[in-house]
């Protein structure tokens, strides 16, 4: 099967009600942490961002069709997880943006994480776009170091993502 760029969809009724709901927890705990040292916009919603992240995490995981982790317990590293595991084993790190031409921003620190691909989803909730996908070894490439205001990250516009995703067969190639 394959995930194909420009391919969208609008989470269910029952979706966007898990992600309200996870998005609502995860603002209850404490998120100093994240404020201080990773959060980029310091000027955006925390709800907000959640429903977005959130969301796109599932969009994604419903166009692949592949379970999604709905914990938001921060102190059991959800945050250092992969956000879907494709039926072909590998892992992907799912980023999204508003922007319907952002790029695909992997953040300083992130290379820890070490997961297959990362995948762009963009739009606002509940309605996501596929923008692309790139193999981890690719992107997290000193080469791509941006600022884009907000500090490095490594960055990528839409234009030079994979634009199909073949999630059923161990190939990934363009």
């Amino acid at each position: 099967m394959e995930l194909i760029y420009g391919t969208k969809i609008k989470l269910t009724d029952q979706d966007q009600e898990i992600i309200k709901d996870m998005s609502a927890e995860i603002c209850k705990q404490d998120r100093s942490y994240f404020e201080n040292n990773i959060k980029k916009d310091k000027t955006m919603n925390n709800f907000i961002m959640s429903l977005n992240g959130f969301g796109a995490e599932l969009a994604f995981c419903r166009l692949c069709d592949v379970n999604f982790d709905s914990s938001t317990d921060q102190n059991k590293n959800y945050f250092n997880n992969d956000d879907a595991l494709l039926n072909n084993g590998l892992s992907v790190d799912v980023k999204t943006t508003v922007y319907d031409n952002g790029r695909l921003a992997i953040r300083l620190g992130k290379e820890a994480k070490k997961v297959d691909l990362y995948a762009l989803m963009t739009g606002n909730f509940p309605t996501f776009k596929f923008a692309g996908w790139k193999e981890y070894d690719v992107i997290i490439d000193k080469k791509l170091l941006l600022d884009l205001g907000w500090g490095a990250a490594y960055c990528l516009p839409q234009e030079k993502l994979n634009k199909i995703l073949k999630y059923n067969y161990k190939q990934i190639n363009k």
